[in-house]
């Protein structure tokens, strides 16, 4: 079953610490969080993914304030590893000072340090010396890089000390920490000294390693550590033991607090923050060009991401799509509506890339619930492997309804058509006449660039009103889903990212008849905290008019290359039913 043991948010590359324990002691991340994705069906273009949380930043940890557009990634911890929730900018703020304790670290706050005076740094096996231009660019954190040659011993390639902060003999501390590497985790120690400066003794200090934002981050809260009875300082050590390879070693924070100064909430600020993926980027981002001659559309999505700034956003379509697309003015048009209207020319819809901050890219759901496939050399019908199990007793029951109300029986199909020296809008209309008959007209619009009335967009407004021509029973309401009683499979962790949640195939094994067993997610709010709540908005799975299997696609390896006889346990009636395993 699945189980949500962990929550990580990162801001600009800090990890913040997400525990009780040291919550008020540096930059925490509270709990809940809230992220939403979706669209009203699953027919339309997306609207950008959100996410809403909270964080809490001492008064002495200033240079760890979030701000406007900074980059934000969530990841939550389970089977098989961390799974990415969501990756974007932050596009508002609210903050909120309140009174506490005054006391600040015994440490100089590893960030944005303007001296390195007291640090030292070791390379290899080197003495320590002092630091000198040792403070990363960006964001000035204080960072050691690794030798590169070989030969280092006991494979020990980076040591990082604090510089010594004052204790009181006989009391017991906790040090709190923000560590990582590029390559390998690191130990933590703390070194004790006397009043002559002599070393007394060194601790080790376990430490809990969490990925975040695809790097090693080292979120550390210690056990208390007693300081030794003529101890009057102490450091805290970063000490690297993996083999050199030219990675870099950083700590963004160090604290030491007594056990009673990590009871009490320090003075700081509270700090509420919206952010939202790259589309919502794409969205405010006006663009005008010369008009666009005919091109491909993998050609024009190129000329896209030039008009755009560098390193801010990328678009693509997944997989490269070479459909022609019509003679088109842009001027004053947002980047993410001229990239939408290309996905839809091609039969997909605009996303964000779960992999790449800036990338938008296409995506083309499964088709439909069962696919077709080579089974010990032999074509079979299998179930669609991206099918998220959900048994009817994890969702919480609701009423059912149906409704007229979002049914399409007529589409208008946008289109440009050639003239001498450009294009003008043309639009072609596909009813259907016995639902209009029955229900009244209720029509759908697809705007595309290409040059007629043709293609799969075309062949998708075709399949669009017959699908979605006639009302269907579905929840009245979202489903409220139990997590923990999900089956703990990739399908199941896949609806907590956005990318592959939406349009998901479900299956409700024992689902009330009225409904049927299969439907797709158009839309999800998930609640992460001391409990986690998931809300999924579903529709029938077949209302998104989902291609099957066709003549050309059985002319294309691998089944072109299948002697007839590997067919004879198929019939025509259901490959009219199944979709292509290479399409997912």
């Amino acid at each position: 079953m699945v189980a949500i043991t962990e929550h990580r948010l990162a801001v600009s590359g800090f990890a913040y610490n997400s525990g009780v324990p040291g919550a008020f002691q540096v930059p925490t991340a509270f709990s809940p969080t809230v992220v939403k994705y979706g669209a009203d069906t699953c027919s339309d273009q997306p609207s950008p993914t959100t996410m809403a949380g909270k964080i809490f930043i001492p008064l002495d940890y200033a240079a760890f304030h979030p701000t406007l557009n900074d980059r934000v990634s969530y990841m939550v911890s389970g089977w098989p590893g961390y799974a990415p929730v969501f990756r974007g900018r932050i596009d508002g703020l609210t903050i909120e000072d309140v009174d506490g304790a005054t006391y600040g670290p015994r440490f100089p706050n590893s960030r944005n340090l303007t001296t390195l005076a007291g640090w030292e740094f070791t390379t290899g096996t080197a003495r320590p010396v002092p630091a000198t231009g040792l403070l990363t660019a960006s964001p000035h954190r204080v960072g050691l890089k690794a030798p590169s040659e070989p030969g280092a011993i006991g494979g020990t390639a980076a040591i990082i000390r604090t510089p010594r902060a004052p204790v009181v003999a006989g009391k017991a501390y906790v040090f709190t920490a923000h560590a990582n590497d590029d390559f390998s985790q690191p130990n933590l120690e703390v070194e004790w000294f006397n009043a002559a400066g002599t070393s007394i003794s060194t601790d080790y200090v376990p430490n809990h390693r969490v990925a975040v934002n695809d790097q090693p981050w080292f979120p550390i809260y210690t056990e208390p550590r007693l300081a030794p009875a003529t101890a009057v300082k102490a450091r805290f050590i970063v000490r690297l033991t993996a083999p050199p390879t030219g990675g870099t070693v950083y700590l963004d924070t160090v604290n030491l607090l007594t056990e009673k100064e990590t009871e009490t909430r320090q003075a700081g600020r509270w700090v509420s923050f919206q952010a939202s993926d790259i589309t919502a980027s794409a969205g405010r981002l006006m663009i005008g060009d010369e008009p666009w001659p005919a091109q491909d559309a993998e050609q024009r999505i190129g000329r896209l991401s030039q008009l755009v700034p560098a390193n801010v956003m990328t678009f693509q379509t997944n997989p490269s799509d070479q459909t022609m697309l019509a003679y088109r003015d842009i001027d004053n048009q947002s980047a993410l509506s001229v990239f939408q209207r290309i996905a839809t020319s091609i039969g997909t819809v605009a996303m964000a890339s779960p992999q790449y901050e800036t990338l938008i890219t296409t995506a083309t759901p499964p088709r439909t619930t069962l696919s077709l496939e080579v089974v010990s050399g032999t074509l079979a019908i299998v179930e669609d492997p991206s099918l998220v199990k959900i048994p009817a007793g994890s969702i919480r029951k609701g009423p059912l309804s149906t409704s007229i109300t979002g049914l399409s029986n007529t589409v208008k199909f946008n289109y440009r058509v050639a003239t001498e020296g450009g294009s003008e809008d043309a639009a072609a209309t596909i009813s259907n006449t016995a639902s209009i008959s029955n229900y009244g007209p209720m029509a759908r619009t697809l705007d595309t660039d290409l040059p007629s009335a043709s293609g799969k967009a075309w062949q998708q407004a075709q399949r669009m009103v017959t699908a979605q021509a006639n009302p269907v029973y579905r929840l009245a309401d979202s489903a409220n889903v139990v997590v923990a009683r999900l089956p703990e499979t990739l399908p199941s962790w896949s609806i907590f990212n956005a990318m592959t949640g939406f349009r998901r195939l479900v299956h409700v094994p024992d689902a009330p008849a009225l409904i049927g067993p299969y439907h797709r997610i158009n839309g999800a709010s998930m609640t992460f905290g001391k409990e986690t709540k998931l809300s999924l908005d579903l529709e029938p799975a077949d209302l998104i008019a989902p291609v099957t299997v066709t003549f050309y696609d059985l002319s294309r390896p691998p089944y072109n290359n299948m002697p007839f006889t590997k067919f004879t346990n198929l019939t025509f009636l259901q490959l009219g039913t199944v979709s292509k395993a290479a399409d997912y």
